[in-house]
């Protein structure tokens, strides 16, 4: 047992121990030498903030919070970085009775050829695992209020308190701003051992236990300490990496996934990384260990220790090995890409030794300058480009992906990683690459930066089947031989809304680009496609709509948000003449305008916001077509879920009547919304609206709604009297059946109750009668008294009553549930408004 330390001595640990603080600081002066003057100044001043508590300081809380840096002293660089923040700063050195914090670690790219002016900073502080739970909330208030500090400084910096006991015990914590949450342990630990520098404190232990030692790393460790060949007081310990569960990697690649939707690039590094370790499971070399071992070999080549170069290294030597030359083309892209050195551009006056490194690799690849000059211009390839692009690295996330989730079951049961997680990363991986009708594919997703076009052309396709569309071309297609083409058209779609969110949400289309449209038929104008570009901007800008909340995928999906877009391409004209007559008339309902009972409403384009950030159009035409469109909004939130779905904002751009149009589309939703959500309503109730001459009815049966066209007001008087199994209310559209008295009589309808109205006009009576479960019943009666038939109903209905009475005393049931009846005469006031004029029985 421990060969490898059985000869080792102090002075082979010391040895061992200063090569990795060595190479450590001088990956700290490379990280320093790509970073801003700001930057530097406040890693230098970094660990002084939290070694002393002095109210001068940035980030004090007060005297009592906790302090003091293990075997910490502020050099001269951290001094005069303090004095340019604090004039006269005078740094007391004096002894501590406790140092609460062990150590501070930088994560991530800085010190290695990936680092980027840009890169924020993930700090580690590491605290005593003793501390009590007042003194942690004060560590994390300091460190909060540095983080806004360092923000006005114009830094993002990130702290995360760590205890390296609970740690260790695998209690883990969000470990940085990129964290895997449930997924990982052993591959975040690996990530820290090889990526880490070491700000102020103690080093970890992990570097002097052996590689060959690593499957029995804490008796190594007790040995280290029992035979004092390091003190425990001068490291800390986060503990080994013996092997890597078999579930991480399934785990480590959904998170990977998950992030790739959005920055692919990146994600395809660290997930192929993943493939590769699976495929040497169980005998894994992880590049932690492999760095580890190149330390003890005595390596101290800067370039050949740089973890992004050795995370290169390894995918280069895996896919030459399975001879996988075009995915390792596309590994070089993503490494250039992070590394994110343009050689195209002109050397700069200052040396780069991130540079000189990448020039070397390309050339060593045979990169020629036309390839470079490409990738470097990646923030602006256009469309077509970004679909090419995009094309190959779905191509190899979903490749990895299979290869890791067939791994996955043939070695566990995937218990890395909570069934909360899974949800959430199963449903954005549905939203990002599920393709269904009408929904718009985001395909530009991290790739280029600016895909914007300045001109588009909207074409409208006509085939001898009767099968259309559109397709839509940018400025340099050339489609004036016979129409385009399926290689020239950016996108084609059965309809032109599709096509614009495509567009707009895409990227290559805003309120300033020109749209030009070439129709074969229709109203459709540039000035109508221009117009919804500036309200989409207005009403779903883009560069936040699209940001996915975990919260929001670990729910159901929801409708966030609808827009729906009447008559787009249509410009419905009403004027009618009977012979040289206008036909005149006060009806100003869009769907049964003037005197002709015309429908102003043609189409409706739906146009649908998902809570996981879908975004799905759809194009509806005539009146059938509308009705389909409301079910499919009813769809998303039925009354079973007791919220309404959101009320939709209704956008036209007909040049005749667009506000009438927009008004009565917006009314017609909203009374639709409260009939069957609203206090009074519920989905029993029944929504009855009217479209030229015909009534349509609406109903909910089993969360689904229906509708019935009803031909004429005596067959929807007919339809209204059938039988139903529970009281449900009538809602009648404030444009329809207003010259009768239904409207009024149905606003007063109640459950468990029946009512008699009755309306005289000379000597014909009007009978209405509402049963306690809201049928209708109406007869008309010529030369008869009006009172004389409340006589009449009141004997039939005491006749019924007495029965139902007898009925169920006789069946051992009480009279509790007997029926009222309620007599109203309707009649008009003087100012003609009508009433209810309740009527005693003779």
């Amino acid at each position: 047992m421990f060969k490898a330390l059985s000869k080792v001595k102090f002075a082979d640990i010391e040895t061992l121990k200063k090569r990795y603080l060595i190479i450590n600081r001088e990956r700290l002066n490379r990280a320093e030498d790509c970073m801003r003057p700001s930057q530097r100044d406040f890693l230098d001043f970094l660990p002084l903030l939290f070694h002393v508590n002095h109210p001068r300081l940035p980030g004090y809380v007060s005297k009592d919070a906790p302090s003091g840096i293990c075997d910490y002293v502020p050099s001269k660089r951290a001094l005069t970085a303090a004095n340019k923040h604090i004039h006269n700063f005078e740094y007391k050195k004096r002894a501590m009775s406790r140092y609460d914090i062990m150590s501070m670690f930088l994560m991530g790219s800085s010190g290695t050829v990936a680092y980027s002016k840009k890169s924020d900073f993930d700090i580690w502080l590491c605290h005593q695992h003793d501390m009590g739970s007042q003194e942690l909330a004060e560590l994390q208030d300091k460190a909060t209020a540095i983080e806004e500090w360092a923000d006005g400084q114009g830094l993002e910096v990130h702290f995360f308190l760590m205890d390296a006991v609970n740690f260790k015990e695998g209690k883990i914590v969000d470990l940085s701003s990129e964290s895997s949450g449930t997924a990982q342990y052993y591959l975040l630990l690996e990530e820290f051992y090889r990526t880490s520098l070491l700000l102020a404190g103690r080093f970890p232990v992990w570097w002097l236990v052996p590689v060959e030692e690593e499957a029995s790393y804490d008796s190594c460790v007790k040995e280290l300490y029992k035979r004092r060949l390091v003190s425990e007081g001068e490291c800390i310990d986060f503990g080994g990496i013996p092997s890597v569960p078999s579930e991480e990697f399934f785990g480590a690649a959904l998170w990977q996934l998950f992030k790739g939707i959005d920055s692919p690039y990146k994600s395809v590094l660290k997930l192929l990384l993943m493939e590769v370790y699976a495929s040497e499971y169980p005998d894994i070399e992880l590049l932690c260990l492999r760095f580890k071992r190149s330390i003890f070999d005595g390596e101290n080549d800067l370039d050949k220790l740089d973890p992004y170069l050795m995370l290169y290294k390894k995918l280069e030597e895996y896919l030459v090995g399975r001879d996988e030359l075009d995915r390792l083309e596309l590994v070089r892209r993503c490494f250039y890409f992070k590394v994110n050195q343009r050689l195209s551009q002109p050397e700069p006056r200052q040396y780069d030794w991130r540079r000189d490194l990448m020039r070397s690799r390309t050339n060593s690849w045979g990169w020629e300058e036309g390839l470079i000059a490409t990738l470097d211009n990646r923030s602006n390839w256009k469309i077509k480009q970004v679909v090419t692009e995009r094309g190959g690295l779905v191509k190899e996330l979903t490749h990895t992906y299979k290869f890791l989730s067939d791994f996955g079951r043939k070695h566990s049961q995937l218990s890395a990683i909570n069934q909360h997680d899974l949800n959430a990363l199963g449903r954005k991986l549905y939203a990002a690459f599920e393709r269904k009708t009408g929904k718009v594919e985001i395909i530009n997703r991290g790739i280029s930066q600016n895909v914007w076009e300045s001109v588009l052309t909207l074409y409208q396709i006509q085939q001898k089947n009767g099968d259309g569309g559109w397709a839509l071309l940018s400025e340099e297609d050339n489609f004036e031989r016979g129409g385009p083409s399926n290689k020239v058209a950016l996108k084609r779609g059965r309809n032109v809304i599709e096509l614009v969110a495509w567009a707009y949400f895409n990227g290559l289309m805003d309120g300033t680009t020109v749209v030009k449209v070439m129709k074969q038929e229709g109203h459709l104008s540039t000035k109508d496609i221009q117009e919804f570009v500036r309200d989409l901007g207005k009403l779903l800008p883009s560069s936040t709509v699209m940001m996915t909340n975990v919260e929001d995928l670990s729910r159901a999906v929801r409708m966030l948000q609808s827009i729906v877009v009447v008559n787009m391409g249509h410009n419905p004209g009403v004027v009618h003449k009977r012979g040289n007559q206008h036909l005149a008339s006060n009806r100003i309902d869009a769907f049964s305008y003037g005197g002709m009972y015309e429908t102003l409403v043609k189409s409706f384009d739906q146009l649908t916001l998902t809570s996981w950030k879908e975004v799905i159009t759809s194009n509806h035409a005539g009146i059938e077509g509308i009705l389909t469109c409301f079910q499919n909004y009813f769809k998303w939130m039925p009354p079973s879920k007791g919220v309404a779905p959101p009320l939709p904002i209704v956008l036209c751009y007909s040049s005749n009547h667009s506000m009438t149009i927009k008004q009565r589309v917006e009314r017609l939703f909203s009374d639709v919304i409260n009939c069957f959500y609203g206090s009074e309503g519920g989905a029993n109730s029944r929504y009855v609206f009217a479209v030229q001459r015909f009534y349509y009815v609406l109903y909910f049966e089993e969360d689904v709604l229906h509708y019935q066209r009803v031909q004429s007001q005596s067959d929807l008087l007919r339809y209204l009297g059938k039988g139903r199994q529970s009281f449900g209310r009538i809602e009648i559209d404030r444009y329809c059946l207003g010259e009768t008295l239904l409207p009024f009589i149905f606003k007063r309808n109640k459950p468990g109750i029946i009512q008699f109205f009755y309306s005289e006009t000379g000597k014909n009576v009007d009978i209405f009668v509402l049963d306690e479960k809201g049928s209708l019943f109406y007869q008309k009666k010529e030369g008869v008294d009006g009172v004389r038939m409340v006589g009449h109903f009141s004997q039939f209905f005491d006749a019924i009553l007495q029965r139902q009475l007898f009925q169920l005393g006789g069946q051992g049931g009480d009279s509790s549930g007997e029926l009222q009846v309620e007599y109203h005469r309707l009649s008009r006031k003087k100012d003609g408004e009508l009433q209810a004029v309740p009527v005693r029985v003779p």
